[in-house]
């Protein structure tokens, strides 16, 4: 099994993320953390550094558009407005994309789910549970708190290959804007707002 592993992580050092498919009949799933752990402090040790692009992300903040920014705020023990400079303070690297995007937090505690999900959540909230934060890219439902909203479209297209444009490793930075302002960003795409240097 050790040297599968290395193998593959030989092949394959360079990739984002990944998936391990085992069978725990075979291999014992601690060990098989232990292993990947391993190589993963090895590389690490590399400083291997994943090329992205960066996008920039308008966002309305609280309000009809982020009913739970209060919670979030109260949960991290700030005012609403030091929760929306932290979350704008640094780029949030893409971990994995699933419902839309989805990065860990820059918060420095958890945040609780909603005790009752929402039957409809908005394509473009802006949503943190856990230690995590997505942005829904399709109205659905969903018990993550809502703390704001982007007017871009980041819907997944499945006739295109890749079915979205952006991918782990790419960066988000979001920057607040007025409520006022969301109509000016309507109908445009997260290719409109790549980073180009």
């Amino acid at each position: 099994m050790k040297k599968i592993l290395q193998g593959f992580w030989d092949s394959f050092q360079h990739i984002q993320r990944c998936l391990i498919s085992y069978d725990y009949l075979v291999i014992n799933r601690a060990k098989l953390q232990q292993l990947v752990e391993q190589y993963i402090a090895t590389i690490n040790e590399k400083n291997l550094t994943i090329e992205g692009r960066t996008f920039k992300i308008p966002v309305v903040f609280g309000g009809k558009y982020g009913p739970d920014l209060e919670y979030v705020a109260d949960s991290q023990q700030l005012s609403n407005e030091k929760l929306i400079e932290q979350f704008c303070s640094k780029p949030l690297q893409i971990m994995v994309v699933n419902r839309g995007p989805m990065f860990g937090t820059n918060f420095g505690k958890e945040v609780a789910r909603l005790e009752i999900p929402r039957t409809a959540v908005p394509a473009g909230a802006i949503t943190a549970a856990g230690e995590q934060i997505s942005i829904m890219i399709q109205k659905s439902p969903g018990g993550w708190r809502i703390f704001g909203q982007t007017p871009i479209q980041m819907k997944m297209e499945f006739e295109k290959n890749p079915p979205v444009y952006y991918k782990p490793g790419d960066m988000m930075t979001f920057y607040p804007i007025g409520e006022d302002d969301y109509s000016k960003f309507e109908g445009q795409t997260i290719s409109d707002m790549e980073v180009k240097e």
